[in-house]
């Protein structure tokens, strides 16, 4: 089965099943903080612009602290009515599961003001994040449609490459046939002349006084 193929199939399940997310806690500034802990069945890279890209279409920009993107002072009704600092880190969730990414997420109703355990606020923020899930499968189908397409053409070009190298040893072997048969006609005359010498030879040798 090809890595395409094997892609595509996972890729089918992934849109079909919602992220797995839960709440949890992280360390930041010292103390432990409530968190949204969600798992996103792509690479972090891929989970990262997808997010960034949705915060960026609503007009929010964020800026990386050790590690997390804020996004200050957004206000997002589907979350809650208040202005709020987002805070967002994207990991792979494990070494054997490369392509999972593990999206914490953190909400503070002003500078160390973080939402407890329990807040809607958190929750809803969650599910806000968990739905870049589309963008990300369609982002991911991409990069592996583009990959396929360069795998596909460094093999046609191979292809190329082969065919042209065949064209050359035709016209080596053709001119290789011909110097054969030249080669083979010049040892001809050669022998010709060989067997005139020997000719000659014996004509001057019977004319030799005994």
């Amino acid at each position: 089965m090809s890595k395409l193929l094997l892609t595509l199939i996972l890729l089918f399940f992934a849109l079909n099943a919602a992220p797995q997310a839960h709440e949890g806690s992280t360390r930041y500034d010292g103390k432990d903080r409530a968190d949204i802990v969600i798992l996103i069945p792509y690479p972090s890279n891929v989970v990262e612009d997808a997010i960034n890209e949705k915060l960026s279409r609503e007009g929010f920009k964020g800026s990386t602290t050790r590690g997390w993107t804020i996004f200050r002072n957004m206000q997002i009704k589907s979350i809650g009515d208040q202005a709020l600092d987002l805070y967002i880190k994207v990991d792979r969730k494990s070494r054997q599961e490369k392509d999972v990414s593990e999206v914490l997420v953190m909400v503070s109703l002003g500078y160390s003001n973080f939402v407890e355990s329990g807040n809607s606020i958190l929750r809803n923020a969650g599910e806000y994040i968990a739905g870049v899930e589309p963008a990300a499968a369609a982002k991911y189908l991409e990069l592996n449609i583009n990959s396929q397409e360069e795998i596909l053409k460094k093999s046609q070009k191979k292809l190329e490459d082969l065919v042209s190298d065949s064209l050359d040893l035709e016209k080596k072997k053709k001119k290789l046939e011909d110097n054969l048969a030249e080669n083979s006609r010049k040892q001809g005359q050669q022998r010709d002349d060989i067997t005139k010498q020997q000719g000659i030879l014996e004509q001057l040798r019977g004319r030799r006084k005994n």
